[in-house]
């Protein structure tokens, strides 16, 4: 094998790694960001609560 080709397939070795961590970091940055949404529900649902408690 050429030293061209072994550099090649070593870069495209890299990008599959790489492409495979983004995929894994957007879906981690999928479910933390559902999870917000559901903690700003919550708290606004608990604040809704205390306020009619005050009431």
């Amino acid at each position: 094998m050429k030293p061209d080709g072994v550099a090649l397939a070593a870069i495209q070795g890299l990008n599959e790694n790489l492409e495979e961590q983004v995929r894994d970091r957007n879906s981690r940055i999928k479910a933390l960001k559902n999870s917000l949404a559901e903690l700003k529900s919550l708290v606004i649902m608990l604040a809704a609560r205390q306020e009619g408690a005050d009431l």
